[in-house]
């Protein structure tokens, strides 16, 4: 099987999350994307994040009814920083036929030569890029043709919206104008999320 890996804080999970997760499965020819919520990103090491167990089901409520698209939760329970090269480590060893993928965002593409055992890590997996606006794509491929890293970069979707602005507008009791599911609205609400800023 083909299967992709989404890691990300998801805090919350918003519609844009979904939308590349869907697109990047069809444009890839994946058989599923599965999400991983992260516990502690190396990348965002002072971030404060909402638990574990509420990312999970406000993930597990945006996903209702999306075929091809999963859970791990494998990272929640680890301690310490989050590194991609644990989880696709074990995860190889799990599943040691299928093709494996990570989803990344154009941003990260040239940084990742500085990830955490990038060597071992580009012999587990294909990075499969999400083009965003203002990022020069062919500049960032080049600066990697040495890196043996295996990418592809696909025309994805850009969707206007970051958890971290969510955050604030919902911090603010600002309307959240669609960006996440209905059911995660409600959730937020109903559990009182994100009432003061991080």
């Amino acid at each position: 099987m083909r299967i992709g890996y989404f890691g990300g804080s998801f805090d919350p999970v918003h519609k844009g999350h979904i939308t590349l997760a869907n697109e990047i499965r069809q444009l890839a020819q994946l058989d599923q994307v599965i999400l991983v919520p992260t516990r502690r990103s190396p990348h965002k090491r002072n971030q404060k994040t909402t638990s574990g167990q509420h990312r999970v089901r406000m993930l597990s409520l945006a996903i209702q009814g999306e075929e091809g698209l999963a859970i791990d939760q494998r990272e929640l329970s680890r301690e310490g920083l989050s590194y991609t090269y644990d989880t696709m480590r074990e995860i190889k060893n799990e599943r040691p036929g299928d093709d494996l993928f990570f989803l990344v965002g154009m941003d990260s593409l040239e940084d990742l030569p500085t990830w955490h055992r990038i060597d071992e890590l580009r012999e587990l997996v294909t990075f499969l890029v999400a083009v965003r606006p203002g990022h020069n794509s062919e500049a960032a491929a080049k600066k990697l043709e040495d890196s043996k890293i295996k990418f592809q970069i696909l025309p994805t979707t850009a969707v206007d919206v970051s958890s971290t602005t969510l955050r604030r507008d919902l911090a603010r009791g600002t309307s959240t104008n669609g960006l996440v599911a209905p059911e995660v609205g409600d959730y937020i609400r109903g559990e009182h999320l994100y009432k003061t800023t991080y």
